[in-house]
This record gives structure tokens, sequence and C-alpha cells, in this order.
């Protein structure tokens, strides 16, 4: 028995709610089985906030922030913040600068210049 499925996400925005729609198709020695849909309601991106994402945070603090209140953002928690800083940083996106206990993190000046007038 050998079990193979397929995944297909879709975001549907009605009126009032935003959800994401997990569709599976499973299949058993390239057989179709059955197919299982799943939802799940997420807040737009109206709720969330104003500023919501990490890099908009830091823009909005002329380009420099302490890591603990990108851990502040809502649905940010410490583990997901020092992982984002951590894609940013390697991307070359913003420079991290160790003060004490904490972090300052500072976009790169030539994105700064381009992003910050």
């Amino acid at each position: 028995m050998r079990l193979i499925s397929y995944i297909v996400i879709k975001l549907i925005d009605t009126n009032s709610k935003t959800k994401l729609v997990y569709t599976f198709a499973l299949f058993n020695n390239n057989e179709f089985v059955t197919t299982l849909t799943l939802e799940r309601a997420i807040a737009p991106p109206a709720i969330i906030g104003e500023r919501s994402t990490p890099v908009e945070k830091i823009i909005d603090n002329d380009g420099k922030i302490f890591q603990s209140e990108l851990s502040r953002i809502e649905g940010i928690g410490k583990l997901k913040s020092h992982r984002i800083i951590q894609r940013l940083s390697d991307r070359d996106v913003i420079e991290i600068e160790k003060h004490g206990k904490t972090n300052i993190i500072k976009l790169k000046n030539e994105i700064k210049e381009s992003l910050i007038k």
C-alpha cells in the first residue's frame, strides 16, 4: 500500500472573514481515494495592525530598533522574531549590533537610504 497526497492551499477573502483553505487529495497506488478539506479562519491584515511586519516596524523607528520590541509585534514571539532577524541578516538587509543582553537591529545604509526619506 502506497499512500500519496497532494495539497492545494487557497486564501479566500470574503466580506468579513479571511480564511485559508487546505485541500488534500489522497491516492493509493495511483488510484484516487478521497479528498479532505480543512478551513482555518485568519485575521485580515487590517485587524492585525497598521505596521505588522518587522521590516515595517524598523522603518517606523528610523531604521533601528531593539530586538525585544520586534518580539512584541502581535503574532511574533521571541523565537519567530529571532528567526526573521537571522534570515534578514543572512540576506544583508539588516545589521545586528550587540547591546548588553539584547540586540539593536539596524537596516543596512543602502536600504535605509532608499526606504526612509
